[in-house]
């Protein structure tokens, strides 16, 4: 069934226990999925479950996925992490490189291609591959929530954001647009 499907997605019955999935890191349960009710899977974003013979196919991006989601991200967290909250909650852990990528993502909400994001992570545009690598990894992690070509945080994700003045996670970053950011905001 998942051969079939672009992209990533999973199989789940009807309780939320997953049977398969493609394109993300295993999830072993999600919300109990219905018809009529979009759900946030970790990896995915938000899906509206479409049923199957057992059960439900969830996958990113289907229509009438309109329900918005919430990533709010706490920087001085040890380590940082996000939350995203839909019709369910999620807490991811991230790296400091991965804090800062969604960051500057935040702040730049029509989106950064490699070249501007590296230039904005180590000070130039010579680390594209670099940039490409952490971003699929961040992908993999926060699915539909993020996009490429540019990147940038998804339209409907509504981004809360701690104050920057005063934050550690930010007077201690070594990238330069992090840096900037914190003058940006005294």
């Amino acid at each position: 069934m998942l051969a079939a499907v672009p992209g990533p997605g999973l199989v789940a019955d009807e309780h939320g226990w997953v049977a398969a999935v493609t394109g993300i890191p295993f999830v072993e349960r999600v919300a109990v999925p219905r018809a009529d009710r979009p759900v946030a899977v970790q990896g995915l974003g938000l899906c509206v479950p479409e049923p199957v013979p057992g059960g439900w196919l969830l996958r990113s991006g289907p229509a009438g996925a309109s329900a918005p989601l919430h990533l709010t991200l706490d920087l001085d967290g040890r380590p940082p992490r996000a939350t995203v909250q839909g019709t369910n909650r999620w807490v991811h852990p991230l790296s400091t490189r991965h804090a800062e990528v969604l960051l500057l993502l935040a702040h730049n909400r029509d989106g950064l291609d490699a070249a501007a994001l590296s230039a904005a992570l180590y000070g130039h545009s010579g680390s594209l591959v670099t940039v490409r690598a952490e971003v699929s990894r961040l992908r993999r992690t926060l699915g539909g929530l993020l996009l490429a070509r540019p990147y940038r945080i998804a339209p409907e994700v509504r981004v809360e954001l701690p104050e920057l003045t005063g934050t550690t996670f930010v007077r201690k970053s070594s990238a330069p647009g992090v840096r900037a950011l914190a003058k940006q905001f005294r």
